[in-house]
């Protein structure tokens, strides 16, 4: 990548000082999260003391008796297992030796510093100019997804890093580098699941063999921790997920919830649609999760914008995964980082400001989750972090078709 255009040393200054306010301001959010109750952490915190204490591993789907796990810890929490792999809770399982307080101030700690170091090596190897840097490094502190990973100590700052090392394996052709990884991103938390079919797309077959012979190795080493049976339950418990009516609320940011909010009517947690025709819905999230798939697929089939490629796949992971939440979209960082590298030595372009306006629908604290938004056409304003996606998905396929020598400098 080239180094974007250099701007004002007082601007530059300014941006840095503001980027360093807002870091201090995240570090005293992040501290004093740690005494708060919240779900997230506690969820996975759970799972990790029932390996502990040789507990029956397959109960993990039975939400009841797993909330009472749970409120051991944290007990006016309300929270479930969900949809994670029993390998999630093989990996927590280390943390889950420690007390819960200390193991949570932990996993802050961590997720903190690795945001930071994740941060700096994303400007330096996008190459942001010295306004940029400090520019998409303020909106990533200032960002409502990484405030939500922390305060909730969640995981994705550090899938982040993950699909950070994935995509430099994958721009340098390194296999096992950019394989591996995704694995891990499965196994860890289901995460990365459009990096699969990019990875078949692309040709990377000894990546995506790396990436298939991690997570093999992993589910079957964790059937020694969990049990045969816990995994048999998972996976009849994942085949109903998406029957589950609760993904249509706007807190999902997906594109399943969109269109299932839009014209599948729910009692509970969507009595008012703005159509009332769910097999109309249904067909339409196939069709267009098959679409916008296809489309991506086709665009970076000859395509050597390797960069450009990984930045699509990490978004479309975030629009058609059906359990996108606000915390999800810290992932997002790694499509802002190179799609300002790209477009940011033309200040003044539409791209830019399409990047910039995609980045600010993810990253600001927008009230989509409110009452008032959840009914009929109003419920269309409700999922900003969705396009935001859309917008930059649109720039990173719009340079994906061009020679890389056409591409604008930055």
């Amino acid at each position: 990548m080239t180094r974007a255009r250099a701007g004002s040393p007082w601007l530059t200054g300014a941006l840095w000082l503001l980027a360093a306010l807002l870091a201090l301001r995240l570090g005293i959010l992040a501290g004093q999260s740690i005494e708060q109750p919240a779900h997230g952490f506690v969820a996975n915190y759970a799972a990790g003391r029932i390996i502990i204490e040789g507990q029956d591993a397959s109960r993990l789907a039975d939400d009841e008796w797993f909330v009472a796990q749970v409120q051991r810890f944290e007990p006016t929490v309300v929270d479930i297992y969900g949809a994670n792999l029993p390998t999630t809770a093989v990996f927590m399982a280390p943390l889950a030796l420690l007390d819960y307080r200390t193991s949570r101030a932990l996993w802050t700690g961590i997720s903190f510093l690795a945001l930071l170091l994740v941060l700096a090596w994303l400007v330096h190897t996008c190459r942001l100019g010295s306004v940029w840097a400090p520019v998409f490094v303020s909106l990533a502190l200032w960002s409502q997804p990484v405030r939500e990973n922390l305060s909730h100590a969640q995981t994705y700052i550090v899938l982040l890093c993950i699909a950070a090392v994935a995509w430099s394996g994958f721009r340098r052709g390194v296999a096992v580098n950019a394989g591996a990884p995704v694995g891990i991103l499965l196994v860890l938390k289901s995460a990365g699941s459009m990096y699969w079919p990019m990875l078949a797309v692309c040709r990377r077959w000894r990546a995506l063999a790396w990436a298939g012979g991690v997570a093999v190795a992993a589910a079957l080493a964790s059937v020694a921790a969990v049990g045969i049976e816990t995994w048999r339950v998972w996976l009849s418990t994942t085949r109903t997920l998406t029957d589950s009516a609760s993904l249509s609320v706007t807190a999902y940011q997906t594109q399943w919830s969109l269109l299932r909010h839009l014209t599948t009517p729910d009692a509970r947690w969507n009595p008012e649609p703005l159509f009332v025709r769910p097999e109309l819905g249904n067909a339409l999230v196939l069709l267009a999760a098959i679409a916008l798939l296809a489309v991506t697929a086709r665009i970076v089939w000859r395509s050597q914008q390797h960069d450009l490629t990984f930045a699509a796949f990490t978004l479309l992971t975030l629009i058609l995964s059906p359990v996108s939440l606000d915390y999800h979209y810290a992932l997002a960082l790694l499509p802002i980082a190179i799609l300002l590298a790209r477009v940011g030595g033309r200040p003044t372009s539409l791209p830019v400001l399409l990047v910039c306006a995609g980045a600010l629908l993810i990253a600001a604290d927008l009230p989509y989750r409110s009452p008032r938004l959840a009914a009929g056409a109003l419920s269309l304003l409700a999922y900003p972090k969705l396009y935001g996606a859309y917008l930059l998905l649109g720039v990173a396929l719009y340079y994906a078709r061009r020679p890389a020598d056409e591409a604008p400098a930055g």
